[in-house]
């Protein structure tokens, strides 16, 4: 399904696909809604739901939102969520795209959330990616992005999770987490990359976590976050592989040219042992860091 929208204002904008069960499709079972300008809605409500067994997909179950100017909204918040078919195969697709050329400003209490669901023994060899891209500034309540590949989700190459704002970041909370637990397992990929080419300024917690206990990662993996000045109740960075592998090795960079404020604590941390995390770093680039914890 593709929706293409112009400038509409006002009431929630929301669309959703899905399969009934032991369904399939060769290409398709999309949503792409693009619009030039500015978009003005209550709230944003966007659904690719393959959530049943025995359905499967060759190339589709991608969901985008592309806006050329500013995203506002004035009721709520943006919910973006895919969920591939359970115990199926994806074999191409089930990425998320939200790209907005200019600011991203939700209502007060409206919050951004991302989500890549594929869990419970689900197969894709390429996808189920997460990129953003904020021409400008994001501001929202809570900002949520995520994958989850739990549960003997597979991934061929694939499981990135890219988030840039050109601007300044302001949120109540911030979670960007790849969960590949239990079983999950990513051959090729499993990054994760933050970006604010400005400020980011999260008044309660800020985490950045890559979860693999129990998963399996085979190439390399990396948390990197990159900002001119952070400002934070708390900052977290992670990688836990915890009874889990990672086939090569396992980086945490910190990119920060400007200061770093933070309430209480800051943590940079890799879990595992040498024998499953074959090579461990942690980069901390620049930053003059104020941690009250």
């Amino acid at each position: 399904m593709t929706e293409t929208a112009g400038s509409p204002t006002g009431k929630t904008c929301g669309f959703s696909t899905g399969f009934e069960p032991w369904a399939a499709t060769g290409t398709g079972g999309n949503i792409a809604v693009n619009t030039g300008g500015d978009l003005l809605t209550g709230d944003l409500d966007f659904t690719v739901d393959y959530n049943t067994p025995d359905v499967s997909v060759n190339n589709g179950a991608n969901l985008t939102l592309n806006v050329g100017g500013n995203l506002t909204t004035t009721q709520g918040g943006v919910e973006m969520i895919i969920y591939t078919p359970i115990a199926g195969t994806l074999t191409n697709g089930g990425n998320l795209s939200l790209s907005v050329g200019g600011d991203l400003n939700t209502a007060k209490g409206g919050n951004v959330n991302l989500t890549v669901v594929n869990t419970i023994s689900t197969s894709v060899p390429t996808g189920a990616n997460l990129f953003a891209s904020i021409g400008g500034d994001l501001n929202a309540n809570a900002v949520n992005a995520q994958i989850e590949n739990d549960l003997s989700g597979g991934i061929g190459t694939g499981g990135n999770l890219t988030f840039n704002v050109s601007g300044d970041l302001n949120a109540s909370s911030l979670l960007v987490q790849l969960s590949n637990s239990a079983g999950g397992h990513i051959a090729n990929g499993g990054d994760i990359t933050f970006h604010v080419g400005g400020d980011l300024t999260v008044a309660g917690d800020a985490n950045f976590l890559l979860l693999n206990g129990g998963g399996t990662i085979g190439g390399n993996v990396a948390v990197t976050l990159s900002a001119v000045n952070v400002s934070a109740n708390s900052l977290t960075a992670e990688i836990d592989n915890s009874n889990g592998v990672i086939g090569s090795s396992a980086t945490i960079n910190s990119n920060i040219s400007g200061n770093v404020n933070v309430t209480n604590d800051v943590t940079f941390e890799i879990l595992g042992s040498s024998e499953t995390t074959p090579v461990e770093a942690i980069n901390i680039n620049g930053g003059t860091y104020d941690i009250g914890g």
